[in-house]
C-alpha cells in the first residue's frame, strides 16, 4: 500500500475500496522482532533480497514512498522494475485512478536501509508504464484502490545514464519473473513499509502501529488462494496469503478456508510494501502486492487474520502485458504452457528461457499518457 512519508494523524478504517493495510505483520513472540538491527530476524532476512527496492515520489499532495524489484530485461542496457499500478497511477491517495501516471519522476534507491545507499536512479515519467487494465478499474471498483486488482502492475524502465549515485556495473543481479501457480508454497514477502505486531488487535486501540524507517524487511507466508478476487467476468487472478496467529495468542483469528501452517518468521503484507515481491523458489517473483483487508474487525492494522493480496504475474494479460515491455520469465516451457520452481536454475546464472508467448491473445491498447 501507498506509504506517505509525512506524519500519520490516524488509523484509516479498512474499507474494501481505499488503502487498507496499514502496517507490516510480523510475530509479536519472535526474539527481537522490534529491533531495527540484525539481531532482528525480519531484518536480517530483508537484508538478503538487494533486488527489492525502495520507490519514492512528490507530487502537490506530498511525498509518498513504496516497494519494486529489479527483474531480468530483455534488452541489454536496459533494467526493469516491477512494481504496482497504483503505485504510480493511484493519483497519490485520491479515489480512483484516471490512466495517467501520477508524478513527473520517480526516485528508487538500492540499499537494505537509509545509511547504506548503493544505488540512486531518477527516473522520468516517460518510462513508467502502468497496466491498460488497471484504469478505471472495474464498474464496481471492488480491486482495492480503485483499480482492477488482477491487473496491479507497473514496469519502469532504466538505463545507465539514469544513475546519479552508484556504479552500474554493481547493482544487484536482477529477480526472475516465475509463470508458474504458488499455490501452497511458502512464499517471502519483502518491502520498505511500516510494522507492527500481530497481537495488536489485544489492544482498544488498535496497537502500535510503527512509522516507516526505510529498513528493508522481509517474512514468510504459506500461499492460501490463487483465485478471482471480484466477481468480474475475466480470466484475471490474483494471489492471497493470511497472517496465521500461533496457537499461544489466538488461533481463531486464523481465517476459515486458509489453512497455511504459521511459518517461524510468519509475516503479513504493509503500508509502504505496496509493488513489492511476492517470492517463491530462489528468488522468483510469482506476484506483486496489490493490497490487503482483515475478515474479523475491518481495521487492518498489523493483526492477525489479515490477509494480503498479489495480481499474479501468471495471469494472461499479465503476462502479455509484461512481455511487451521488456521483461523476461525464468523456468517457462513454451510447449506445455507450464512452469516448475524445481526447474528452475538460480537466476544469476541462468540464460533466458523464455523465446516466445501466447501471441494470439489481444492487448488493450494503453491509455495516452502525458508527458
Amino acid at each position: 500500500m501507498l506509504q506517505k512519508t509525512c506524519p500519520i494523524a490516524c488509523i484509516v478504517v479498512c474499507l474494501i475500496s481505499i488503502p487498507s493495510v496499514q502496517a507490516i505483520g510480523i510475530r509479536h513472540d519472535v526474539a527481537n522482532a522490534t529491533s531495527t538491527g540484525l539481531d532482528n530476524p525480519y531484518v536480517a532476512m530483508g537484508s538478503a533480497y538487494d533486488a527489492v527496492v525502495n520507490l519514492s515520489w512528490e507530487t502537490h499532495r506530498g511525498t509518498f514512498q513504496a516497494s519494486a524489484t529489479l527483474v531480468s530485461s530483455t534488452t541489454t542496457g536496459e533494467y526493469k522494475i516491477l512494481t504496482a499500478a497504483h503505485v504510480v497511477d493511484g493519483n497519490s491517495g485520491a479515489s480512483r485512478p484516471d490512466g495517467l501516471v501520477d508524478a513527473s519522476s520517480y526516485t528508487i534507491e538500492f540499499g537494505d536501509n537509509p545509511d547504506s545507499i548503493l544505488h540512486r536512479v531518477t527516473i522520468p515519467r516517460g518510462n513508467v508504464v502502468a497496466h491498460p487494465r488497471w484504469a478505471p478499474g472495474d464498474p464496481a471498483g471492488t480491486g482495492l484502490f480503485g483499480g482492477a486488482a488482477q491487473f496491479d502492475m507497473a514496469v519502469i524502465t532504466f538505463t545507465a545514464d539514469d544513475l546519479t549515485f552508484g556504479d552500474a556495473n554493481t547493482l544487484p543481479d536482477p529477480y526472475g519473473v516465475w509463470l508458474g501457480n504458488p499455490l501452497g508454497e511458502v512464499a517471502t514477502i519483502v518491502g520498505f513499509g511500516q510494522w507492527g505486531t500481530g497481537d495488536d488487535f489485544i489492544n482498544a486501540d488498535g496497537g502500535p502501529i510503527q512509522p516507516r524507517d526505510g529498513i528493508r524487511r522481509a517474512g514468510q507466508n504459506v500461499i492460501d488462494a490463487v483465485d478471482s478476487f471480484s466477481d468480474e467476468a475475466n480470466d484475471g487472478y490474483t494471489i492471497r496469503a493470511d497472517f496465521d496467529a500461533p496457537v499461544s495468542i489466538n488461533e481463531a483469528r486464523n481465517v476459515v478456508g486458509f489453512d497455511g501452517a504459521v511459518q517461524t518468521f510468519e509475516a503479513s503484507t504493509a503500508r509502504g510494501d505496496s509493488g513489492g515481491p511476492l517470492l517463491v523458489g530462489p528468488n522468483l517473483v510469482a506476484g506483486v502486492l496489490h493490497g490487503g483487508y482483515n475478515h474479523f474487525d475491518g481495521a487492518d492494522i498489523s493483526e492477525y487474520g489479515d490477509v494480503g493480496v498479489w495480481s499474479s504475474v501468471n495471469e494472461s494479460l499479465n503476462r502479455q502485458f509484461l512481455e511487451l515491455n521488456g521483461v523476461s520469465f525464468y523456468g517457462y516451457d513454451v510447449a506445455s504452457d507450464t512452469a516448475s520452481i524445481a526447474t528452475v536454475p538460480e537466476p544469476s546464472t541462468a540464460p533466458l528461457l523464455f523465446f516466445g508467448f501466447i501471441c494470439s491473445l489481444r492487448f488493450v491498447r494503453q491509455r495516452s499518457r502525458v508527458a
